[in-house]
């Protein structure tokens, strides 16, 4: 049988009486299929709804009308969270079987999941009113209204009006004897005082958390300045040791460019020589052309040789004077050696204090960002400390859960349906 075909069959239809040996012929198979469609339908999901629909139509072929199967469907249902499915099916089972202590409690407690808190009223009132197996029973669905009554007299104060809860009350008392009023009154008291423990938790946490945000708050007020005061002492170090690195390379440059200078007067002293010495060369080389050009026009052998004897002296001289130039170009290079030395030195020197300096400049431009980072953050630390209300949060929202005060044990009602088929 499908999930609509059984929707659409009457639950007062399907709890009929079986005859006695039928229902003995069944109760083997409908332990099974119970115990199948706990199975099935334990794991919440979309799937296993469709699952445990087919399941419980399944089941109605087996023993219709159980009221322990009914049950354990409402108890797979309210595990799938289809609420207000199951609240429609503990209100029929409870139509047909008005001594069901178990689904008088769950559709109670679902009453006031669902926020209908004045329906839970009726409910409770009607839990109160059912006998039950045993007196700890009985008293047990006591304190359960009591502990339902106090969660709406504590964690939800004032979601039902004063003279309604209090009509409630009444009614509720006037069908217990002293006993079970003192069990209901110790089961309420408990739950308000559990939730007036969680508002004291409440304000305690809040009160610690803003302490400690303000705590935070002075120990970053504190850091900024020190670090402040570290930024500012550093800021002042700075100008001063640009300022020594400046004087420093300036002294130590002026002493390679000291010593450049006798070497450069050098070169040009040498220089100057060179061309005196080229000059001078200059005419016996002239000579020595002009004497070639009479050797060459004479035949006369007396002329010849005074002219030969004269180009001989003249190319001594002249070759004398290509001596000095080697000579003199000899110590141009070893004095040019020298100063290139001296360049690379004074290039290495003004890189390196260039290099420091920067450096240094950098650091201090890296001391202004802080700067305004810092100027930003103390902006932030002098307003009011914003505390981190995300325990405190926590601890109301557990405050005001029903499950924190009395929540249906889903896993135990399941033991109880199984224990009552076998």
């Amino acid at each position: 049988m499908t999930r609509s075909a059984f929707a659409s069959i009457p639950l007062a239809a399907l709890l009929l009486v079986f005859n006695a040996a039928d229902s003995r012929a069944a109760d083997a198979e409908l332990t099974q299929e119970v115990e199948k469609l706990f199975e099935i339908g334990w794991p919440a999901s979309y799937k296993t709804r469709a699952l445990a629909d087919e399941q419980f139509g399944t089941i109605q072929q087996v023993k219709s009308g159980d009221v322990r199967a009914v049950y354990a469907y409402a108890l797979v249902q309210i595990k799938q969270r289809r609420y207000p499915e199951a609240d429609k099916l503990l209100g029929q089972l409870l139509d047909f079987d008005p001594t069901h202590l178990h689904a008088a409690k769950a559709k109670a407690w679902l009453s006031m999941l669902a926020k209908n808190y004045t329906q839970s009223l009726v409910e409770l009132d009607r839990l109160v009113q059912m006998k039950a197996s045993s007196d700890d029973d009985k008293l047990e669905a006591v304190r359960y209204a009591g502990r339902l009554v106090g969660y709406l007299e504590g964690p939800a104060d004032g979601s039902v009006n004063e003279p309604t809860l209090q009509a409630a009350k009444r009614k509720i008392f006037s069908r217990l004897d002293d006993k079970q009023i003192a069990e209901f009154d110790k089961a309420r008291d408990g739950v308000i005082e559990m939730h007036h423990s969680f508002s004291l938790e409440q304000e305690q946490t809040a009160d610690e958390a803003k302490a400690q945000a303000e705590k935070d708050r002075e120990r970053e007020l504190k850091e900024l300045e020190s670090e402040q005061t570290q930024l500012e002492e550093r800021r002042s170090e700075i100008a001063p040791e640009i300022e020594k690195l400046k004087s420093e390379a300036k002294t130590e440059l002026k002493a390679i460019e000291d010593e450049d200078k006798p070497l450069a007067e050098q070169i040009r002293r040498l220089e100057t020589e060179a061309i005196a010495i080229r000059r001078e060369q200059t005419v016996f080389n002239s000579q020595i052309v002009g004497l070639q050009s009479q050797l060459n026009s004479t035949e006369d052998p007396n002329r010849i040789n005074l002219i030969q004897s004269q180009i001989n002296q003249a190319s001594i001289i002249s070759n004398r004077y290509d001596a000095q130039i080697r000579a003199l170009e000899r110590q141009a290079q070893s004095i040019v050696a020298q100063r290139m030395k001296l360049k690379n030195d004074y290039d290495k020197m003004y890189a390196s204090y260039a290099s420091s300096i920067q450096k240094l400049g950098g650091e201090l431009k890296e001391i202004d960002k802080q700067d305004k980072r810092n100027d930003s953050l103390q902006k932030k630390a002098d307003k009011p400390a914003s505390a981190d209300l995300r325990r405190t949060r926590a601890i109301e929202a557990r405050a005001k859960a029903l499950s924190t005060y009395e929540d249906l044990s889903l896993d135990l009602e399941r033991e109880w349906v199984l224990k009552s088929l076998r």
